[in-house]
C-alpha cells in the first residue's frame, strides 16, 4: 500500500566517514498527522556537517506502529555545500521508505555508501 503523503523531516548531519543524522518529523498516515524521530547513520567519504530536509514516501504501511523500527539500504548521491542523496530503505516489516535527502552546509559528501535509518513514534495521538 502506497501513502503517497510525505514524511517529512528537518535536521542536522554530521560526518567524518561515518555520518550521523537525525531529526523530528510528521507521518501523514490515514488522514491523521503523527510525529516521529528518526536517526540515520552512514558510511562513505564524507566531512563536515550540514542541515538536511528529507521527504519520504511511505510504501506497505498497513499499520500505524509498522513503521517504528530500523531500515536497511544503500545510499547513493552528493553534496559539495549543497546536495542531494537518494535511498530506498526497508524494515523487518516490510515498510519501505524512498527518502530524498536535500542538504545544504559546509561538506563534502560524494558517492554511495551503507545507510541505516531508525524510526521512532513520539506519541500515537494524532497532532493538528
Amino acid at each position: 500500500m502506497n501513502q503517497n503523503v510525505p514524511i517529512f523531516l528537518p535536521g542536522k548531519s554530521y560526518a567524518l566517514i561515518l555520518s550521523k543524522t537525525w531529526g523530528k518529523g510528521i507521518l501523514n498516515f490515514k488522514g491523521k498527522k503523527y510525529r516521529i524521530k528518526a536517526k540515520a547513520l552512514g558510511a562513505g567519504y564524507a566531512i563536515g556537517s550540514k542541515k538536511i530536509a528529507i521527504q519520504a514516501t511511505v510504501y506497505n504501511l498497513l499499520r500505524l506502529e509498522d513503521i517504528a523500527g530500523n531500515y536497511y539500504g544503500v545510499k547513493a548521491g552528493a553534496t559539495l555545500g549543497k546536495g542531494r542523496y537518494v535511498v530506498n530503505v526497508k524494515n523487518n516489516k516490510g515498510v519501505t521508505l524512498g527518502l530524498v535527502s536535500q542538504s545544504k552546509g559546509p561538506a563534502i559528501d560524494l558517492g554511495a555508501g551503507l545507510a541505516t535509518f531508525s524510526i521512532k513514534i513520539i506519541s500515537m495521538r494524532p497532532v493538528n
